[in-house]
């Protein structure tokens, strides 16, 4: 089996947990390029991934060379970097969320289908056990009820909290202060 060519386009907070997951499959594939308008990030990112990989300004400039790309750029610019691999034929993990317009979604779903590629948009913290509590948490609370949280409830979701924000819980309770959760008590 050949290695799935990977490029990273967006070079944000994000980047380096794709950068991560690619060495971690790297039996499986590589990460040729990353992309930013801003170089140095771009720079950077490469540079965590190791030698085979080089920075772009451009992440038209790669498309050609890569089997499929990871698209971490800001949420309204989604839609044209998606059409834009999909017009390269390229397949794509999107992070979250798909698009900030249903117009803009219609659009990059029939350009995805018409170029006959893959678009997987990346909903990773389902899993998760604390975004599955959370979830339990809010299918037992009547919609237009308040949300009193218990004690351990409160945990649950500042933990959930600092994994969206990429924090260590720890460090957001220190942020949040001692009394995070005092009006559920």
């Amino acid at each position: 089996m050949s290695r799935l060519r990977l490029g990273l386009i967006g070079c944000g907070w994000i980047a380096a947990a794709h950068v991560r997951a690619a060495a971690e499959l790297a039996d499986r594939c590589s990460l040729l390029w990353a992309a930013d308008p801003d170089v140095a990030r771009a720079e950077g990112v490469a540079a965590q991934a190791g030698s085979g990989c080089r920075a772009l300004a451009d992440y038209r400039e790669g498309l050609a060379e890569v089997d499929a790309v990871i698209i971490a750029t800001p949420h309204h610019l989604h839609a044209p970097v998606v059409l834009e691999a999909a017009r390269a034929r390229r397949h794509m993990l999107l992070e979250k969320p798909l698009a900030t317009t249903l117009e803009d979604a219609d659009h990059m779903l029939a350009a995805v289908d018409e170029a006959g590629v893959t678009l997987m948009v990346g909903y990773t913290r389902h899993y998760q056990p604390e975004f599955r509590r959370l979830r339990a948490l809010c299918a037992v609370v009547p919609r237009r009820a308040s949300l009193w949280l218990r004690r351990g409830d409160a945990r649950v979701v500042r933990e959930a909290a600092a994994r969206l924000i990429g924090l260590p819980a720890a460090e957001c309770a220190r942020a949040w202060g001692p009394g995070f959760g005092a009006a559920a008590r």
